[in-house]
């Protein structure tokens, strides 16, 4: 008996002290022990959850401190979960529509402790490179789409699958991407917790994703993941961009006769020019050229992929460690490509006018069809601006020597296949 109160002394004179501790410094390991031992001394008591709740909810906590809280908080209420009795609210525990309540419950409390404990094998470099999720960073418009069906095909082999049987399998586009039919512009730090990943651990996720300090932050938690960033020469991707409008606006149904000349092709695409949007993008690519991990990540252009689909998904392979021959790269790229080339029969777009007045924007160079002499030299000085405002120009100029004068020339083959990065 005197045990049981001096035990009973102890866990009240805990209780009491925490609060203070808490408030002075929440991130101190021993107090976070301390809080859950109480509360698995108390079986759970209301006022040992608030001292946890206490700890969360501090500002000053930091980030390792409430992964730990947060980890306690699911313990927490799985425990409850099971302890719940029923009987007092008229609930028949043994009746079928709670034992599916129970067990959806229960099937729920145990993702949210799997995906905490994945996060933390992410951080804690537990999950190597095959099982990790590979990432694809694109402007759009940009060949990531391809890139993205040929990789997750590769990845399928790799696992005994035939990649024709699921082209999309292994090509993981989060729900939380896609916001009214446009992408989120951002990355999750949840991304290995998607149902997606799961099924398909190490599947594709991608994205046109801003380099941003916290997209940045998210990569660095998954240290095990390698990413591609994809780029184009950007003549050839804002004429892309323009006509995707026409392809939007037409699905919206709000698309009327539009441009039919060349003229007035010519003369819209100088309006989409000076819109902003160039400047966006060339800041899009350019920072992300700057930033990269120059080790985890691989730049692959547009126009080389283009000329040598097959050698630059050797180097994508190697890049991520697949096991891949020759020939399945080839069949690989065979199938993606006839599905996503438009001047192929399983995809007749690229052929309509109405989406693409001038020819199909998959071209290399078709900024020649659809640049005015006007609109080359506006691209020139807006480029030239660029530079000149921001370093990043030059790194886009690296990859294309042509663009330094005021839209002149096409992208050089050895630069365009950016040997520097891929």
């Amino acid at each position: 008996m005197p045990a049981a109160s001096n035990q009973a002394a102890e866990i009240a004179q805990l209780q009491a002290q925490l609060p203070a501790l808490i408030d002075h410094n929440p991130n101190e390991p021993q107090l976070l022990r301390a809080v859950e031992a109480l509360i698995d001394a108390t079986g759970g008591s209301a006022d040992a959850v608030r001292l946890l709740f206490r700890v969360y909810l501090h500002p000053g906590l930091c980030n390792a401190a409430r992964g730990i809280a947060t980890a306690m908080i699911v313990k927490v209420i799985r425990r409850d979960a099971g302890h719940f009795d029923p009987r007092p609210m008229g609930i028949d525990p043994d009746s079928r529509a709670f034992k599916m309540i129970h067990r959806g419950l229960k099937h729920h409390l145990d993702q949210a402790v799997e995906e905490i404990a994945l996060l933390a094998r992410f951080q804690h470099g537990q999950v190597d490179g095959l099982a990790a999720p590979k990432f694809i960073v694109a402007i759009p418009k940009s060949g990531s789409s391809l890139l993205g069906m040929c990789l997750g095909g590769m990845i399928a082999l790799t696992r005994g699958v035939d990649p024709g049987a699921e082209p999309f399998a292994f090509r993981g586009y989060p729900a939380w991407w896609s916001l009214a039919g446009t992408h989120d512009w951002d990355l999750r730090p949840e991304i290995g917790a998607d149902p997606l990943f799961k099924r398909f651990p190490g599947g594709v996720y991608k994205g046109h994703i801003t380099p941003t300090d916290k997209n940045f932050a998210v990569l660095d938690l998954y240290g095990s993941s390698r990413y591609l960033l994809c780029v184009r020469d950007p003549r050839d991707q804002i004429v892309a961009a323009y006509c995707d409008t026409i392809r939007a606006r037409q699905r919206a149904g709000e698309a009327g006769p539009g441009p039919r000349t060349e003229r007035e092709v010519h003369d819209d695409v100088l309006a989409f020019l000076r819109s902003g949007l160039l400047l966006e993008n060339l800041s899009f690519v350019g920072k992300w050229l700057a930033r990269r991990h120059a080790d985890r990540s691989l730049v692959v252009t547009y126009e080389r992929l283009m000329a040598e689909p097959r050698e630059v998904l050797r180097q994508v392979a190697d890049h991520f460690a697949l096991r891949v021959t020759d020939a399945q790269i080839g069949e690989v790229h065979e199938r993606a490509a006839g599905i996503t080339d438009r001047t192929g029969t399983r995809d007749t777009s690229g052929h309509d006018r109405g989406i693409y007045p001038l020819g199909w924007t998959g071209r290399v160079g078709v900024w020649r069809t659809y640049f005015s002499d006007e609109a080359a030299r506006v691209f020139g000085a807006a480029f030239a601006g660029f530079g000149v405002a921001c370093p990043w120009g030059r790194e886009i100029e690296r990859l294309y020597p042509a663009l330094g004068g005021p839209g002149r020339g096409e992208p050089k083959p050895e630069a365009s296949g950016a040997r520097a990065g891929v």
